[in-house]
């Protein structure tokens, strides 16, 4: 549990430092991107999925930012960031490599790797995760295209999903793998 949710770090850094000045913006960028190589260095060079195109992301973005200064980029970041973690999900899971199996690997036996229980709980919490990501890119879509909704509902709105996922994380694993025995017996 706890590597997947290292995984996301650069993500809740960048959430964190954000600010709506470009200096802030620049920072945010700046402390994910590294953040991305320092905390996840083991996993960038195993090829993790999300450590990898986490690093792309904030990289371009970095480039972006530095030299285009496009007032569009920072006020949909968080559609774009979304957008960009829903595609790292629901397109690990449709290349068949789920992002969550590369995390679940680290604390689950070998010998289970292979078997059906394993991929069903990684690819439903890859698809989910996704989901979650979707969801909080329409949440930031609506609040640009209409700001009325006040700055401490918007907040809770645009980061309930990282916690229903993190306890889904945490939880359904126990959950479907106490269904699939009870079924099996």
């Amino acid at each position: 549990m706890l590597g997947i949710l290292r995984g996301f770090l650069p993500w809740i850094l960048y959430s964190i430092f954000y600010g709506t000045n470009p200096d802030r913006f620049m920072l945010a960028i700046g402390v994910a991107l590294i953040s991305s190589v320092l905390v996840d260095w083991k996993e960038l060079k195993a090829g993790f999925i999300l450590t990898r195109c986490t690093f792309a992301y904030f990289a371009l973005l970095l480039i972006l930012a530095a030299l285009f200064h496009w007032p569009w980029l920072q006020t949909n970041t968080w559609l774009i960031s979304n957008c960009v973690l829903a595609a790292i999900a629901l397109g690990s899971a449709l290349i068949k490599k789920p992002f969550t199996m590369q995390y679940a690997k680290l604390e689950v036996a070998e010998q289970y790797w292979n078997g059906p229980l394993f991929k069903q709980i990684n690819y439903t919490l890859t698809i989910m995760w996704g989901i979650i990501f979707l969801l909080t890119a329409l949440v930031n879509y609506f609040y640009v295209q209409d700001p009325k909704l006040n700055g401490l509902s918007y907040m809770l709105l645009s980061n309930v999903g990282w916690f229903i996922g993190a306890y889904l994380n945490h939880w359904f694993p126990k959950y479907w793998k106490a269904r699939y025995l009870k079924v099996k017996t």
